[in-house]
């Protein structure tokens, strides 16, 4: 079962896959979500993943913090729950215009509130007012900047991450369990604390525009 957190991120690229069209790149990216982007994408797009990870069966083997090939310029880039993961994270925004066609899109997911990830390579959590400051250094229009979830997304995948990855007890798939029998209990919770998500949320769904 996703994290709350993820199946949100899924619901709302679905709900804005009109972006993402043409030369596509995702960073970071694996090969399972190159799969669902091209169900739900028309034929003629042409997705290209870039990782430094061999497993993920990457078109672009390398690391993102150190690439430096703009020569080659994409309608869309896509970075999905990677900039935690970077050491220089400051530096993404102005590689990505770099990497953009004039007016092209970058569609991004980042955490903020969220459980420090399973496999210990997570490296950062970044506010949305330094986001902004750091968004508006380059020539992006902002398309759309949300916050995804609120209490009860938080609350509901720390109690996941404590019963899963982070939990040293065997009864951690019985938990999990439990988690997905309550979930109307946080779903509800986030519906009546909607209002808070600019204080408490677990990150942030961001569409931005090359100018």
């Amino acid at each position: 079962m996703d994290s709350f957190r993820r199946q949100k991120i899924d619901k709302l690229i679905l709900m804005n896959i009109k972006f993402i069209n043409g030369e596509i790149l995702d960073i970071g990216g694996t090969n399972n979500t190159k799969e669902i982007l091209k169900s739900f994408l028309p034929n003629k797009t042409n997705i290209k993943i870039l990782n430094k990870n061999k497993n993920y069966q990457a078109d672009i083997l390398a690391d993102f913090d150190y690439y430096n090939n703009f020569k080659k310029k994409y309608d869309t880039l896509l970075s999905f729950e990677l900039l935690e993961y970077l050491e220089y994270p400051k530096d993404f925004f102005n590689k990505a215009y770099k990497l953009l066609k004039p007016k092209g899109h970058i569609i991004l997911s980042i955490p903020f509130l969220n459980p420090i990830h399973g496999d210990k390579l997570d490296n950062y959590r970044i506010t949305k007012k330094k986001l902004i400051e750091i968004i508006k250094r380059e020539k992006f229009k902002i398309i759309k900047f949300q916050n995804v979830g609120s209490v009860g997304t938080v609350i509901n995948d720390i109690i996941r991450a404590s019963c899963g990855y982070a939990s040293k007890s065997k009864k951690g798939k019985i938990s999990i369990v439990i988690l997905f029998m309550f979930k109307w209990f946080f779903r509800l919770l986030d519906y009546l604390t909607i209002y808070q998500s600019e204080f408490i949320n677990s990150g942030y769904f961001i569409i931005l525009r090359k100018k």
